[in-house]
């Protein structure tokens, strides 16, 4: 495979897991967000970090600790991967640039 076809094949990768751990948390916090809130498009390490979970007196809710545990995993690696992918994103710009210049 040439250097282009592995950026291409990096960049997928770390597509897939960020859709994936986006499903992932957004079936973790389903429950827990009042369903008249909308879920931003997109998933961001921000929004992660700013996600409150709500709790309730009919019935034992989640242990908050471990919720935001969970949560600063998800933004640790969302961050990562978003890192990652962007930067495979210019490695690939940068490889045209120079394969189409005369």
């Amino acid at each position: 495979m040439t250097i282009e076809q592995d950026t291409h094949a990096a960049i997928a990768e770390l597509t897939r897991q960020v859709a994936a751990l986006r499903d992932e948390l957004a079936e973790a916090i389903a429950v827990t967000r009042p369903r008249h809130r909308a879920m931003p498009h997109r998933l961001t390490a921000e929004t992660v970090r700013n996600t409150v979970f709500v709790t309730t007196r009919m019935k034992p809710g989640y242990h908050a600790p471990d919720v935001d545990d969970f949560l600063d995993r998800v933004e640790a690696e969302i961050t990562q991967l978003t890192h990652e992918r962007d930067t495979a994103r210019t490695e690939l710009e940068q490889l045209r640039e120079t394969t189409l210049r005369p």
